[in-house]
């Protein structure tokens, strides 16, 4: 049996409740959850403050057909860019091309970019609260090249993660820019900066 206890800094009844659960309350209440009569474990104390102040999971799960504009990035598996399991994704799965990571969407849900198909199994910072998208890649040099831009995505499914996107899509890098002087010299600092920028990557495909 499911008890939920409800405490507000007001006289509770069954309306406010009801209406902060269906998300039309003004107020934040906090909820308790006991099982068979025991108090479940006590949360963090951020994730208390996030209750007491009503803040919920901005995550979204769109109607499949849904195109939106999302700012995307690159990244690849390398410590500095990861954490310490850069090969793992945060579904558990191994990375590999084709798998993007987002906040904004479930894990597992399909995408189409330029029509190529992408499955969400890895989260970013969480400051990247919003419209942001990050595309693996086998390298930071490649992951560098590609950059920052606008792309349109479309939701074409949602599956689970692991599941095999056909055919495997091959990371796209931008277009080779017309060389200038300004651009030869953003290159010459960059490789002044960046002498290996793939010394950290670590080899996933083992």
């Amino acid at each position: 049996m499911l008890a939920v206890v409800a405490c507000v800094s007001m006289n509770v009844h069954a309306q406010p409740v009801q209406q902060y659960l269906s998300n039309q309350s003004l107020t934040a209440a906090h909820l308790s959850v006991s099982v068979d009569g025991e108090h479940a474990p006590s949360q963090s104390w951020w994730k208390r403050i996030w209750s007491y102040l009503g803040i919920r999971n901005a995550r979204i799960r769109p109607e499949i057909g849904t195109t939106l504009r999302v700012e995307s990035s690159a990244y690849a598996s390398s410590p500095y860019q990861t954490d310490a399991t850069p090969c793992i994704t945060a579904a558990g799965t191994t990375v590999r091309p084709g798998v993007v990571a987002t906040n904004f969407l479930p894990l597992g849900t399909i995408v189409s970019v330029d029509g190529k198909k992408y499955i969400v199994e890895d989260r970013m910072n969480a400051r990247y609260d919003g419209y942001y998208m990050d595309i693996w890649f086998p390298s930071t040099s490649e992951a560098l090249e590609f950059g920052r831009k606008k792309l349109a995505i479309t939701i074409i499914g949602y599956g689970e993660p692991g599941d095999v996107i056909e055919p495997t899509p091959t990371p796209f890098v931008s277009p080779e820019p017309e060389k200038t002087m300004w651009r030869a010299i953003a290159d010459f600092l960059v490789t002044k900066t960046y002498k290996d920028p793939n010394r950290y990557d670590v080899n996933c495909t083992n």
